[in-house]
């Protein structure tokens, strides 16, 4: 590759050929001239257009070093506007100035425009003239280089030299990449099999991946993309990493002790570790012109819960085997190096069971084009997983290779192609223990307080404080112990009972031992619950509290007796709850909740028909003033719930629209189809006024 000095820049930025021209699109005159007045002293030539179409006509005939374009526009988006101008002019430097932070917008404009820069109005007068600089002087330099290697390319005996040299570095860069950017794909982790695959593409560049195993139940894991080819890239990356294992994999983690969970291991949450490591590398990000694309995620196999933040990465896919579809999993962060050295992320956590998939997958995936353009994408993808879920995750990534191979006639890929699949499973018998604990007290009534607080330990530990089953029992272990003290040992001191506790994948299981005089549980008589007899209340609270009850006699005169007492442990899964109440015959729907995305809406769409065939009326306000945050699918039952209404010849009007949820709203057109209100009693007057 040639290089170019400093001397040899100023130069090219003397010659005539050295294009400064810069196109600004927006279709408010008064940032427009805002624009110029910043742009003005750098000797550029400007160009403007008031919307996309004038835009476009300008790209079509124009040779352009930089294009600042505005994301809404009153005829086509930005990001139409930017995605035409890569066919058009592809070496073009695109840069995004809006004034909407919405951070699936910007990831679009990342992962599909290619965007260099995303700059947030009002901008800084410093960022925005270092961004076109930059930006005009990388055009030209890319220009200029391309003219070089036309020029060498006529040295048909330097070029194949310069070609071995290249083709030594990438397979010595290749190499680099598969030591440092790739991680070990962990084995015998109980609860989940987990498979990976990364196919080098015929450049090097930023995809990486690592696994941290901070605790026996805890899984952590970072699939992240630098934006960016070569070398450069993949060092970012090979930073990256080595930053995050300072936070994510400490030599060692320090004990805390809290009053709701008692002494435990002090780890740091996903989303912590994500600020942590964007403060670190922040500035360093800025000044090499990168940013990082990831998704840091927790596996949890005590509590069936995956916790991740994600920073405007491809979506992973969850298989739900209890529902048979894919889900997409999403957060709502921008990229590491986007938004500030004081960003705050923000983790969302979801909850699987056995037969789940949880597939992760790079955008060589998803973006990889077939001969005549198409994408293989995400639908596709998805596809592949529901009809071949029963197949082995080996096979099944495999299966995924071969499509994409087909799809694009390609074996070597134009992007690396890298998949991670999580298989959840039932442990082996010898793994079912996620946490075991025991305890010996003596038989004397003066050790219950002890039991007691022996189990609470336990359950606050496994189950982070959840006071309810923890009470529940602390009750039978209670129980228990009496009647073992009283009847077993009859009041005798001197003798042992030993507690077990265990908890399993999906139940806490107490073990109670003892030496004293077995028992016949089918002797035990149902209490006389009208109060004229005091006896069996004991035993009768521990059946109904648990939900398996077992006991061994023992074998001999010195064996041990088992009571074994197994409760079910359940996690909820995210829902949607939603608040009514009806004024006159409109029903008056309320969102509790911050998302409504592919997991929260089947819940929503469900509540919200049966509550409208409940109340019997079919004019609806919905009041969004909770919600933040909404994805297609819960877009789509809102038109769902409209057309069941209007079917009925009734109508639904929403209210209370937050910024972030009106600025989705108007990039897929949804404000021409619904009726707005900024309150509810305006929605409600709405209703009002067409009886009349």
């Amino acid at each position: 590759m040639t290089t170019i000095d400093s001397q040899e820049l100023t130069k090219l930025k003397q010659h005539p050929e050295w294009l400064q021209s810069v196109l600004i699109v927006d279709d408010d005159p008064m940032t427009v001239e805002a624009l110029l007045l910043t742009l003005e002293g750098l000797g550029v030539e400007v160009h403007t257009a008031l919307n996309g179409e004038e835009a476009l006509r300008v790209i079509e005939k124009t040779p352009l070093a930089v294009i600042i374009c505005d994301q809404s526009l009153p005829d086509i988006s930005g990001l139409e506007v930017l995605k035409q101008a890569m066919v058009l002019q592809p070496n073009t430097s695109r840069i995004v100035i809006t004034g909407t932070a919405n951070v699936d917008v910007a990831a679009d404009l990342v992962n599909i425009a290619h965007i260099s820069h995303f700059i947030l109005k009002p901008w800084d007068y410093n960022i925005l003239v270092q961004a076109v600089q930059s930006s005009i002087e990388k055009f030209n330099l890319i220009r200029e280089n391309r003219r070089l290697n036309d020029v060498n390319s006529i040295q048909n005996h330097e070029l194949q030299k310069n070609h071995d040299n290249l083709q030594h570095e990438l397979a010595i860069g290749g190499r680099v990449q598969n030591l440092l950017l790739e991680g070990k794909v962990p084995t015998n982790i109980p609860g989940v099999e987990i498979t990976g695959l990364t196919v080098p593409s015929k450049e090097i560049d930023g995809d990486f991946f690592e696994f941290y195993h901070s605790a026996p139940y805890l899984l952590d894991f970072v699939v992240g993309d630098v934006m960016g080819k070569g070398l450069p890239a993949a060092l970012v990356a090979t930073a990256m990493k080595f930053q995050l294992a300072r936070f994510a994999a400490p030599p060692f983690h320090s004990l805390a002790h809290k009053k709701d969970r008692g002494w435990h291991l002090d780890i740091m949450e996903p989303q912590d570790i994500i600020k942590e490591l964007n403060q670190e590398i922040y500035h360093s990000l800025v000044k090499l012109e990168h940013f990082v694309s990831l998704l840091y995620g927790r596996f949890n196999f005590k509590t069936h819960t995956f916790t991740f933040v994600d920073c405007g990465s491809t979506k992973p896919l969850h298989y739900q085997s209890k529902r048979g579809c894919v889900v997409q999993i999403k957060g709502t962060n921008f990229p590491v190096g986007i938004g500030s050295e004081q960003e705050v992320y923000h983790q969302k956590k979801i909850s699987f069971q056995e037969g789940d998939l949880i597939v992760f997958y790079s955008d060589g995936v998803t973006e990889a084009i077939s001969p005549n353009g198409e994408l293989f994408g995400t639908e596709r993808l998805c596809s592949l997983i529901e009809q071949n879920h029963e197949r082995h995750p080996d096979e099944l990534m495999e299966l995924i290779r071969r499509q994409v191979s087909h799809f694009t006639q390609k074996e070597i890929f134009d992007d690396d192609l890298t998949l991670l699949i999580f298989r959840m499973q039932e442990p082996s018998h010898q793994e079912g223990h996620l946490t075991q604990d025991i305890a010996k007290f003596s038989s004397d009534l003066s050790q219950l307080k002890a039991v007691r607080k022996f189990v609470n330990a336990f359950c606050t530990k496994v189950m982070d404080g959840s006071s309810g089953l923890s009470n529940q029992l602390e009750l039978v272990a209670d129980e228990v112990v009496t009647n073992i003290v009283r009847h077993g040992y009859k009041d005798e001191g001197g003798h042992e009972v030993i507690i077990q506790a265990d908890l399993n994948m999906d139940s806490i299981v107490f073990e109670v031992f003892d030496q004293g005089e077995p028992f016949d549980p089918r002797d035990i008589v149902h209490p006389n619950l009208s109060g004229g007899k005091e006896g069996g209340f004991g035993f009768y609270l521990v059946k109904e509290i648990a939900d398996k009850v077992s006991y061994e006699r023992k074998k001999s005169e010195n064996g041990w007796n088992c009571l074994r007492i197994t409760k079910q442990i359940t996690y909820q899964r995210n829902e949607m709850d939603i608040s009514h109440h009806k004024k006159g015959d409109v029903i008056v729907i309320k969102l509790e909740g911050e998302n409504l995305d592919a997991q929260e809406t089947p819940d929503f769409k469900q509540k919200a028909n049966d509550l409208i065939s409940k109340e019997g009326s079919n004019h609806v306000v919905l009041d969004l003033s909770g919600l933040n945050f909404i994805d297609s699918t819960g877009l789509g039952s809102f038109l769902s719930l409209m057309r069941g209404l209007n079917s009925s010849k009734g109508d639904m009007k929403l209210a209370n629209m937050s910024s972030p949820i009106h600025t989705i709203f108007e990039l897929v057109c949804m404000h021409k189809i619904f009726e707005i209100y900024d309150s509810v009693d305006e929605a409600i007057a709405a209703f009002d006024k067409q009886k009349t």
